[in-house]
């Protein structure tokens, strides 16, 4: 449907005395950044990107590595590529662009900020539940304000690793125990 957008929200009711911290997902309200415009900033600025997932992997007790893919609202003007590319390659080299960095302007279109927004929590989610990780997302849509949030289990890289050793019947080198 050309020109459409939806969204969808699934909420889920947490029962508080039989937590399932194996599926929790975690997000925190948005963070805000003020800067000057982007069309005036050096190409390589990624100094509020950067600054904005520090903050939010703090907040979540990770580490930048454990980003294992990055929502963006898909505008890609006034610098916003350039600088976008200098904070992934910089700060998140494990992330192959072409399979970690999407944009949901491209697949949402472009329908209000709220949906906008809501559209960018839900591939957040589809993302984190594919790659088995935290998700960062960004929307800067205003040429001097940059909003992040941070979708995760809180589990870190190096958890999910010990985690998979440690399944019954397989060693470090993926051999079943058996053979």
């Amino acid at each position: 449907m050309v020109g459409e957008s939806i969204a969808v929200l699934h909420l889920q009711r947490v029962d508080h005395a039989n937590p399932d911290n194996e599926s929790s997902w975690t997000i925190y309200p948005a963070i805000t950044r003020e800067h000057s415009p982007r069309a005036l900033q050096p190409r390589k600025s990624s100094d509020d990107l950067q600054q904005l997932a520090e903050t939010l992997c703090e907040q979540m007790g990770i580490k930048p590595g454990d980003i294992q893919a990055l929502i963006i609202d898909g505008h890609l003007h006034d610098r916003r590529l350039e600088q976008l590319s200098d904070y992934v390659s910089t700060q998140l080299p494990h992330l192959v662009p072409s399979e970690h960095v999407a944009g949901q302007a491209l697949l949402a279109g472009e329908r209000g900020k709220s949906a906008s927004q809501m559209t960018s929590l839900a591939l957040a989610f589809h993302a984190a539940k594919a790659q088995d990780g935290s998700v960062l997302i960004f929307d800067r849509h205003s040429p001097t304000q940059t909003q992040a949030w941070l979708l995760s289990t809180g589990k870190t890289m190096a958890q999910t690793e010990d985690e998979v050793n440690a399944q019954p019947g397989f060693n470090q080198s993926a051999e079943t125990s058996d053979s």
